[in-house]
């Protein structure tokens, strides 16, 4: 009989990730996989910023983004080592490609836009040794991964407020170890299937009192603040449970329900031909909860907000028992260069760490270009990049602390956007 030495990170993975009062069985779909997001706090729900990948977390934000981009695509230049300071092999990789489009830019068009994307979340858990019972000998080697491939539909409405519903559709597999010779049962691999929905609003104020008051917010001819709120909700991983080996020890999805808003400000310099945003301004606060419970051999599932209390979790940011609250900040200059600083606390799971991250963007610099650079509004194809195409890079930090899991975990991530 062989045996698959499965290490032991893949429990304390798992432990790190906890949430609530409950446990649940592929928690790699945990794992916020935006890098911007991540030097934020990982709050991404309520984000008025086009985020690709942060889809993952709200299926709705596609059909905000879909308002204003033909297409973003967003990838790991490389893959990030995850937990790092506890096993050198372990290896996190995600990539989105979204399509969108807005019916108003046709004649007499409504204000609707319709987005689809794909999402491939993937886990390199690394490589195992397969053993005798008794026998330390190797007889032969795995690879344990986990991944999902993810479907995901939006539709946004941009009338005073800009609002968007979504809906996800995920294929999930895990394989943590080979199959056993003569077993009725597959042993480590086990598939499911999972759906997620969520939406989001965002109020740009300067806009509706300049519509609904007839007032004008420019102090200087071509320079405008911006201010605006946003809200965000979405409900992960609603499906059944995943089997390994008995259908009665099958572990639930790791279903789960996030709640967060964002407060944005900024000045920007309006042409007919062009907006730049010489500087932007978000704060985000975010919380989340496990919505499975576990008791007496049954699961259950908590409904819609859990304990999540909107007043303390949310707007103030305080955590709780058994809530997770993600904190964060960016600044961007330019459209060239943006910073976020962010706050992760887990009371139940005792884990808190802070976050940071830089971005780069091509956008801003064409812009400035355009604008120091008279001569550049003849030149075709400065004029159509400027106006169709930008490129960010984004690089974020877990600063957990030495010894910590999480410690020295490190995301880069690159979009490109057509619009």
């Amino acid at each position: 009989m062989k045996k698959l030495m499965i290490c032991l990170f893949l429990t304390i993975a798992s432990s790190v990730l906890a949430q609530g009062p409950g446990s649940a069985g592929v928690v790699f779909l945990l794992i916020q996989p935006s890098p911007r997001a991540i030097g934020m706090g990982g709050g991404s729900v309520a984000s008025i910023k086009t985020d690709a990948i942060g889809i993952a977390f709200n299926p709705a934000r596609l059909g905000v983004a879909a308002l204003d981009k033909y297409f973003v695509g967003e990838f790991y230049p490389n893959k990030t080592a995850w937990l790092p300071q506890l096993a050198p092999d372990i290896r996190y990789n995600a990539r989105t490609v979204l399509f969108g489009y807005n019916f108003k830019r046709l004649e007499k068009g409504m204000p609707i836009s319709f987005g689809i994307g794909y999402t491939r979340i993937f886990i390199d858990l690394g490589e195992q040794i397969i053993t005798g019972e008794n026998d330390p000998t190797p007889l032969g080697r795995f690879r344990s991964t986990e991944r999902a491939n993810v479907w995901t539909f939006g539709v946004g409405v941009d009338h005073l407020v800009k609002a968007g519903i979504g809906l996800s559709l995920k294929d999930i597999e895990s394989n943590l170890a080979p199959p056993v010779a003569g077993a009725e049962q597959s042993g480590g691999q086990a598939s499911a299937t999972a759906h997620d929905w969520g939406l989001v609003v965002h109020l740009p104020i300067d806009e509706a009192i300049s519509k609904l008051g007839k007032i004008s917010f420019e102090p200087y001819p071509g320079v405008r603040p911006s201010l605006g709120l946003g809200f965000g909700y979405s409900k992960s991983n609603i499906g059944d449970k995943i089997t390994y080996i008995d259908a009665s020890q099958a572990d639930p999805l790791p279903r789960i329900a996030r709640v967060g808003f964002s407060l944005n400000a900024g000045l920007l310099l309006v042409s007919a031909k062009q907006i730049w945003h010489i500087f932007s301004y978000e704060h985000l606060n975010e919380a989340e909860q496990l919505l499975v419970r576990t008791g007496s051999g049954s699961v259950t599932y908590a409904k819609l907000l859990g304990d999540i209390d909107i007043w303390n979790h949310v707007i103030r940011g305080k955590s709780g028992a058994t809530i997770i609250t993600k904190r964060g900040w960016e600044l961007r200059l330019f459209e060239i260069f943006s910073y976020q600083q962010g706050r992760h606390e887990d009371a139940l799971g005792k884990v808190y760490y802070d976050t940071e991250g830089i971005g780069l963007g091509l956008s801003g610099v064409l812009k400035a270009i355009w604008h120091l650079s008279p001569q550049s509004e003849n030149s075709g194809v400065i004029a159509f990049l400027t106006n169709h195409l930008d490129i960010q890079y984004h690089s974020s930090n877990l600063n957990a602390g030495e010894g910590h899991p999480l410690g020295k975990t490190k995301f880069r991530g690159i979009s490109v956007r057509f619009f």
